[in-house]
């Protein structure tokens, strides 16, 4: 037998990440840009690690086609924009009590803490300005953790969290994300 690894990525499987994005700001670019002034050494650096950006991908995929697959209350609303922000939410579902907010994450950090750890700030400011986009004031966070919490349980992990947001805390992370927008504008 002959065996010959091949020099392949997760990026040769060919998936998409989602809708193109339009021109313009985008939530992801405000909160960058917030979570770099708080701490640069984590969040200053450029991206190079591409298979982790294209595993997430992967994950989200996965976790859409399961959704469509099994259930007719989830869609992909594609990019949504108030006051010049864009966002593109996950996924949005619909019960008695209104829209939910999906977002799914894939990520090598430990499941510890999650979703209160300020470690995953930045994933709820990003799922409250989507809760801001869609006039939702829920959202389920759906996370794969590669290394689960790298203590007893040091494999892939799939948790979920149901998140209820008050009106005043979406508002006021909205308020957040416009002040960093005029910050941009103003080279500040």
């Amino acid at each position: 037998m002959i065996v010959t690894q091949r020099a392949v990525t997760v990026a040769d499987l060919g998936v998409e990440p989602g809708p193109p994005r339009s021109a313009g700001l985008h939530v992801s670019s405000l909160i960058k840009a917030i979570c770099f002034k708080l701490e640069p050494e984590r969040f200053g650096g450029e991206i190079t690690d591409w298979t982790r950006i294209e595993l997430g991908f992967t994950v989200e995929k996965v976790i859409e086609r399961a959704w469509s697959e099994r259930r007719t209350d989830v869609f992909r609303p594609g990019e949504i924009a108030k006051d010049g922000i864009s966002g593109s939410p996950d996924a949005l579902s619909f019960d008695d009590d209104g829209p939910v907010v999906e977002e799914i994450k894939c990520t090598w950090m430990s499941s510890r803490g999650c979703p209160e750890d300020r470690k995953f700030w930045h994933w709820l400011v990003q799922i409250k300005a989507y809760c801001h986009l869609t006039e939702a004031t829920r959202a389920r966070l759906h996370v794969v953790f590669v290394n689960g919490d790298y203590a007893q349980h040091r494999e892939p992990t799939y948790l979920c969290w149901d998140l209820q947001f008050s009106p005043g805390e979406i508002a006021e992370n909205w308020m957040m994300l416009l002040n960093q927008k005029r910050d941009l504008a103003s080279g500040t």
